[in-house]
C-alpha cells in the first residue's frame, strides 16, 4: 500500500481511536479502580448511561470542533477556532474543565483569543484539555508539512492554539511532545520499535526546545513542573523486564486530569504494550480521569495501527462512527 494510503487509515484510525476510548472511559472517570469493579466488574465493552445524552464526552466534542476549524478554513486558522469552539460551547459544556469553559466563555464575550485564558489564577491552565484534542491537529500537521512549512513551525500554531485555553508552560511542553509522537506514529515507516520511536519523539522535543524563537513561550505561566525532566522515567518502561502491572504504573504515574500526570501515565501504558487492546483497557478500568487517558491511548493505537486494532464491535457500536469516519477523511482529503 503507496505510503499516502497508510498514512490515510492511520488518521481514520487516530480519531476513531479517540471517540472509542472516550466512550470506554466515560463510565469510570473519576473513580478509583475498586469502585470501577464494584459497579462495573471488569469494562471490556460499551456501558449505556442512561442519563448521557452520548456515549462520548467532551474530549470527541472538542476534537471534532478542532477538526472542523481545520477543514473549514483549508488550514490554521484562530478565528476559525474560535468559532468552532464556542459553536461546542454553546451545545453543552458539559464535562468541560474549568480552564476550557471559562476561557472559551471569555470568548464568546468578545475576548481576544490571545488573553481568554488570562484569569489571574495561579492554578489553571495545568489540565489536559489540549491533549484531548490532539488528534486533527497532529493530522493536519502530518500531511500539510509535505507541501507547505515544517513541524517546528506547525508548533508555533499549536502554541496559539493551546494558549487560547491553557495559557502554561507545561500545557504548551506537554501538547508539543505530544504532537511530535503522534507525528511520529503516523509517519512511521517499517517496524516498530518502541523506545526508539520514544527516543526520536524526545530528540523532536529537544530540537523544538533550541529552535524556539524568544518570545515563542511569551506571557505563558512558567511556574510549576517540566516535562523535560520526567521523560526519562517514561522511556524505561519500554524496555523494563517484568514489566509493570496496571497497579504499578499507576502508583508510579498518576492518571488524573493534570496535563503532565496525563503523558506520564498514558505513554507508559503505550510504552508498556502498543500492540494488545488490553492497554485500552487498562486506561478504563484504572479509573481516574479515564476518558481522556483512553481516548489519548486509544488515538495513538488507531495512529500506529490503523482502526484495524479496534474490534469490529467497538466500531460498530459507537454511533458517531459514521460522523469521524467521514471527518478523518475531510482531513486527509483537504490536506493531503
Amino acid at each position: 500500500m503507496p505510503m499516502e494510503e497508510v498514512i490515510k487509515t492511520r488518521i481514520r484510525g487516530m480519531l476513531l481511536g479517540a471517540a472509542i476510548g472516550d466512550a470506554l472511559g466515560a463510565p469510570a472517570e473519576m473513580k478509583t479502580p475498586a469502585q470501577v469493579k464494584e459497579k462495573f466488574g471488569y469494562i471490556d465493552g460499551y456501558i449505556d448511561m442512561p442519563k448521557r445524552k452520548h456515549q462520548w464526552t467532551d474530549d470527541t466534542q472538542l476534537t471534532l470542533a478542532v477538526a472542523n476549524a481545520l477543514i473549514e478554513s483549508k488550514g490554521f486558522d484562530m478565528d476559525m477556532m474560535v468559532k468552532h469552539h464556542i459553536a461546542a460551547f454553546d451545545e453543552t459544556v458539559a464535562g468541560w474543565g474549568r480552564s476550557t469553559k471559562d476561557s472559551i466563555a471569555r470568548l464568546k464575550r468578545g475576548s481576544s483569543w490571545k488573553i481568554s485564558a488570562l484569569d489571574g489564577s495561579t492554578k489553571s491552565g495545568y489540565g489536559n484539555g489540549i491533549l484531548m484534542k490532539m488528534s486533527p491537529f497532529a493530522a493536519y500537521a502530518a500531511l500539510d508539512v509535505v507541501e507547505s512549512v515544517d513541524l517546528y513551525s506547525q508548533v508555533h500554531y499549536l502554541i496559539a492554539l493551546t494558549r487560547m485555553t491553557h495559557m502554561s508552560k507545561l500545557a504548551v511542553e506537554t501538547s508539543i511532545f505530544h504532537l511530535l509522537a503522534l507525528d511520529g506514529l503516523l509517519k512511521r515507516e517499517g517496524r516498530f520499535v518502541r523506545s526508539k520511536w520514544f527516543q526520536e519523539s524526545k530528540e523532536a522535543f529537544c530540537g523544538w526546545w533550541f529552535n524556539i524563537q524568544p518570545n515563542a513561550l511569551a506571557r505563558l505561566k512558567f511556574n510549576g513542573p517540566s516535562l523535560w525532566h520526567e521523560l526519562p522515567k517514561i522511556q524505561s518502561v519500554a524496555t523494563e523486564k517484568p514489566k509493570s502491572t496496571d497497579e504499578e504504573l499507576v502508583k508510579r504515574f498518576d492518571n488524573t486530569y493534570f496535563a503532565l500526570d496525563t503523558i506520564r501515565f498514558c505513554y507508559a501504558l503505550f510504552l508498556r504494550e502498543p500492540n494488545k487492546i488490553d492497554t485500552i483497557l487498562s486506561a478504563v478500568n484504572l479509573g481516574g480521569d479515564s476518558d481522556t487517558n483512553a481516548s489519548i491511548v486509544a488515538s495513538m493505537m488507531g495512529a500506529l495501527h490503523g482502526e484495524k486494532i479496534f474490534p469490529q464491535n467497538w466500531i460498530e457500536g459507537l454511533d458517531i462512527a459514521d460522523q469521524i469516519r467521514d471527518t478523518a477523511d475531510q482531513l486527509y482529503e483537504t490536506f493531503a
